[in-house]
């Protein structure tokens, strides 16, 4: 039901849905921008998130996209292991304002 909620808020957004988590994302002028992506902690270190981040990226390239874009809330729980992990996939700091640090990536 959550995901049918953030389709009708935002029809821009989209969902890829995995057994043990999800991402929603959406497509700028630009680039693809990753919102989020959760996967249960139970799986987190089975490469989940990077099986649907490279899903995405792959949807981002098949339409002509070639930046990817993430983003933290530097006070959100968690928020300095997913800096890591955006790091750790070749994300780049772009830009920080007020609480939210942007990353970015050529495709």
């Amino acid at each position: 039901m959550y995901f049918d909620y953030i389709k009708e808020r935002r029809p821009d957004c989209r969902v890829l849905k995995h057994d043990f988590g999800f991402a929603i994302y959406s497509f700028t002028n630009d680039a693809v921008y990753i919102e989020e992506i959760y996967v249960k902690p139970d799986f987190r270190k089975e490469n989940i998130a990077s099986q649907l981040s490279e899903t995405i990226q792959q949807e981002a390239l098949g339409l002509g996209y070639k930046k990817l874009l993430g983003s933290v809330s530097a006070s959100a729980e968690g928020s300095t292991d997913s800096i890591r992990v955006l790091l750790s996939h070749g994300m780049s700091l772009l830009s920080s304002q007020d609480d939210l640090i942007w990353f970015s990536k050529e495709l």
